[in-house]
């Protein structure tokens, strides 16, 4: 490779057109020992630097002494390596600081190092580095309305007797004179915090002797004074009294609910009573059902030897008795975080005073929105707690693994310009397609209708399709996050609703982009309500700037149907014969009523076989960009748009990182070496996140968001995958430091700790977030099931494919016989389409790729046949203009 050597003293970026810059090409002593490298960092992106120490002569020499000499510690110094072109413009490949600390001189040379202080470095520096963030100063505008989770609590509740009977058991005599007996019942251990539902009272033993005869009623009819437990809220009460120690001789033992004046038994009736059946033993005490704000429970025993001169009973109490219940507290306020301004914030810490920018890219390579990323906020434990100043501590390496554990998500460093197109992309919402009469509707399709009211009044909203019944009955316009796509403005009509207009709508059905138009007044009134007419319209996208763009290429016309490849077509092409179809997206060329794929040319419009998004396409003098696989109008500005590149950290899919769709072909290649990749061979890997003990009544039996191990069947090395995320995400953990909010003087290992929440924003908060079905948990109010471990290896599936073609569950330290929308928490995974083979190859070749191109493959001849792999390494020896050594992950199609 040609290239040309600059050295800047005074400054720490080399500018070519500086006359302060040197030309060191020819004054550099030791040109033929600098070597550039460029290594891939734990499978996300690339990080270079220069190895050797550079050796100045001649002038470079002396203006570096002179500079030391005037400015000491003060001293920089930049180095610069360009390469040339194919055009024979050269282009800069490598830049750095010089490292005045390495610097050394004798009479024939200057020596220095070079100083790595890109963001990479910066990052590798000080990525475990755990920072201290002032929530009040990155949390969100909105908060969490957090609504708690229902606990279910259990008491140990004893009957006493009044006399010492043996041991710690006591006994009461009843005398005959006695018609019903309450005994004593106290609450004996209890762990409830935060109870709001149930009060309990230590009952005092009591007799009635007077009152109505058996005959003539049940217990209490003037004794609705005496209870154990009350009822605060609504809430289901089991009671278990068939351990409480009574001698099961006795008969008689009446369970009853108080409710004002009346009074109900629960484990019996009059019958029961009057014939002293089994009913009415100790051991049939147990009841469960609900009761109502106020309503009370009390224990009474009737004395059937009521009269008879030798009629007194001994009640014997032994043992205990339980009383268990579902407790949800109100709802509290809690701060919360977005995963992106958190980013900012640790990248402002690494890199201080430096133009830094951030990414997290939530719509995948195919355009679909990773909605669990999406509905996905952080909330610091000292949030949980309402603390005044609540604290978040975290580093940036604690993100990194969450992001990629939870999201399968890594980053890379790249330079890019402010877009406008991004901000486009932020605001386009996915749904399924505008109504049509050959639609066939599936759960959870989002749909936009047209539709008539009344006398032919047009209307338009979106709903979500809930059962695969009929459409007239089996939709909901009052979705979880329907809030994207349109607000209601009357009450719950449920066509009260305006469409929003500042955002886009794209049709994954019919790959087309709208707008929303909502006209100023409503068409049809009823009462107060009102019936607004909104459509949807093709979007045209405005200002776009053409030098955004490599290209502008003539067309014909857009196909809206799926069309049939009919093969290649190498004859003449005309433009007007070019198509746009969009459901196949890609252009192909028309010729006697088929469609052809490739055609001379095509390259200049699809990138492989889909469309490319890099140039702007024109029909009829309409101009078109590519958005999200979709080919949308557009109005063309050629104004001046700063394109200066910033260094960006942006965090994308795995799957996206690594492009297996471009193709780079490299065929003058030699040296090439087949070595097993063992550091990504793993027998077992663990998921999921730390087991957490808590002191809740259940302890949290029904948490599932614990970790889960699964082997590989791997036996070539005994090494375990941890892909157990440093963020929480378990419901009961934020239950429990709820409970303990504003115990400032009470710390714990958790209150350091950071919690991820699913919810969804409304107008004015977020809510939690609980869209799937959970079956074989106990509550209906648990959350976080975005989250679950089955969902993370979802996420990751093609890397952890590169390893293993089944997961096989081991254990779970959480609740394993639980299954999310019909998945099982313990069942084996079956995997496809691995993102990386079991190898690398190395090779040497004179064909140099750039690091631009990296996100791509590289195709090389290989024993006769080929192979493909991603770039891991690559070494330059700027000074050999023949050998480049590179390794490749190897890629298996």
């Amino acid at each position: 490779m040609i290239c040309r050597y600059y050295l800047m003293v005074g400054s720490d970026k080399v500018d070519i057109n500086s006359q302060s810059c040197i030309d060191v090409s020819s004054i550099i002593a030791n040109l033929k020992d600098i070597k550039l490298s460029y290594n891939r960092i734990d499978y996300g992106g690339v990080t270079r630097k220069c190895g050797s120490n550079i050796e100045f002569v001649g002038n470079a020499r002396d203006v570096l002494i002179e500079h030391f000499t005037i400015n000491g510690l003060n001293s920089i110094a930049s180095f610069a390596v360009y390469g040339i072109e194919n055009d024979w413009t050269y282009k800069e490949i490598f830049s750095c600081p010089l490292d005045f600390s390495t610097f050394t001189y004798d009479s024939y040379k200057a020596e220095i190092g070079c100083l790595d202080n890109s963001i990479a470095a910066l990052i590798k520096a000080n990525k475990t580095t755990k920072y201290e963030y002032s929530v009040a100063d990155i949390k969100d505008s909105l908060r969490l309305a957090y609504d708690h989770v229902s606990i279910r609590n259990e008491v140990t509740i004893q009957a006493i007797g009044n006399k010492q009977l043996t041991g710690e058991d006591t006994y009461t005599e009843i005398d005959k004179n006695v018609w019903w007996f309450y005994p004593r019942i106290g609450v004996i251990n209890s762990d409830t915090p935060n109870n709001e539902s149930i009060a309990f009272q230590d009952s005092e033993e009591a007799f009635q002797t007077d009152g109505t005869p058996m005959i003539w009623g049940m217990p209490g009819l003037n004794k609705t004074d005496i209870y154990f437990v009350e009822c605060l809220k609504d809430c289901v009460v089991s009671i278990d009294f068939t351990h409480i120690g009574l001698n099961e001789s006795l008969r008689g033992c009446v369970l009853a609910k108080v409710s004002g004046s009346s009074v109900t038994p629960l484990n019996c009736g009059y019958s029961n009573v009057m014939s002293r059946d089994e009913n009415t033993r100790p051991s049939a005490v147990k009841w469960s059902g609900g009761l109502k704000k106020g309503e009370r429970l009390q224990f009474a025993i009737y004395n059937y030897n009521h009269g008879q001169l030798d009629g007194s009973v001994g009640f014997e109490a032994h043992q205990d008795g339980y009383i268990s219940w579902n407790d949800r507290q109100e709802p509290i306020y809690l701060d919360v975080i977005s995963p992106e301004v958190l980013l900012g914030k640790l990248l402002s810490s690494i890199c201080p005073g430096l133009d830094v920018r951030y990414k997290i890219k939530t719509t995948s390579a195919d355009g679909t929105d990773n909605t669990r990323l999406k509905q996905t906020m952080l909330c610091p434990a000292e949030s949980v707690r309402q603390f005044p100043s609540a604290k978040v501590y975290t580093s940036f390496d604690e993100f990194c693994k969450w992001m990629e554990t939870s999201f399968g998500y890594i980053y890379q460093i790249e330079d890019m310009s402010e877009s406008d197109e991004e901000l486009i992309l932020s605001n386009i919402y996915d749904f399924t397609c505008i109504y049509h009469d050959g639609y066939v509707n599936k759960l959870d399709d989002i749909v936009f209708r047209n539709t008539k009211f009344g006398s032919g009044d047009k209307l338009g909203y979106f709903f979500k399709v809930i059962s695969e019944m009929d459409l007239e009955s089996s939709f909901d316009y009052d979705f979880i996050g329907y809030e994207d796509y349109q607000s209601q403005e009357w009450g719950n009509d449920p066509y009260g609703v305006k469409v929003h207009t500042d955002r886009l709508y794209r049709s994954t059905e019919d790959k087309v982009i709208y707008s929303a138009i909502n006209y100023t007044e409503p068409t049809y009134t009823s009462g107060a309500k009102y019936r607004w007419y909104s459509e949807l319209k093709e979007a045209v996208i405005e200002n776009v700037n053409v030098s955004r763009y490599v290209d502008t290429v003539e067309f014909g016309t857009i196909i809206n149907d799926t069309v049939t490849e009919a093969g290649t077509y190498n004859g003449e092409v005309a433009i007007e014969n070019i198509c746009y179809c969009r459901k196949n997206m890609k252009f192909m060329y028309l010729s006697d009523g088929q469609y052809y794929y490739p055609f001379t040319g095509s390259d200049k419009y699809n990138n492989g076989d889909v469309v490319r998004d890099d140039m702007m396409f024109i029909s009829n003098d309409q101009n078109y960009i590519v958005l999200k696989d979709c080919l949308v109008k557009c109005t063309v500005t050629e104004s001046d748009v700063d394109d200066t590149k910033y260094p960006t950290v942006f965090f994308k899919h795995k799957n996206e990182v690594f492009d297996k769709s471009s193709v780079l072909y490299l065929t003058n290649v030699s040296d090439c070496v087949y070595k097993l990749a063992t550091d990504r061979l793993y027998s077992k890997v663990a998921i999921g996140y730390n087991k957490q003990d808590y002191d809740l009544g259940n302890n949290g039996k029904d948490e599932f968001n614990f970790k889960s191990v699964y082997t590989t069947g791997v036996t070539l090395d005994d090494k375990e995958l941890n892909m157990v995320s440093p963020y929480r995400a378990d419901s009961y953990g934020v239950e429990e430091l709820s409970n303990k909010m504003g115990e400032e003087t009470s710390s714990t290992e958790s209150d350091t700790q950071l919690f991820a929440i699913s919810c969804v924003k409304t107008d004015n908060e977020y809510v939690v977030l609980r869209n799937n079905r959970i079956d074989g948990v106990s509550k209906d109010s648990m959350f976080n099931s975005d989250l679950a471990p089955i969902f993370m290896i979802e996420a990751n599936k093609s890397y952890l494919a590169s390893f293993a073609k089944t997961l096989t569950f081991v254990s779970s330290e959480g609740k394993s016989d639980v299954s999310i929308d019909g998945k099982s928490v313990s069942g084996n995974v079956e995997l496809s389409d691995p993102l990386f083979g079991h190898g690398n190859i190395s090779f040497t070749t004179d064909e140099l790729v750039l690091p631009e191109d990296w996100n791509g493959c590289v195709e090389i001849p290989f024993e006769g046949g080929r192979k493909k792999g991603f770039l891991s390494t690559l070494d330059i020896n700027v000074a050999n203009n023949e050998a480049y050594e590179y390794e490749l992950i190897e890629m298996i199609e």
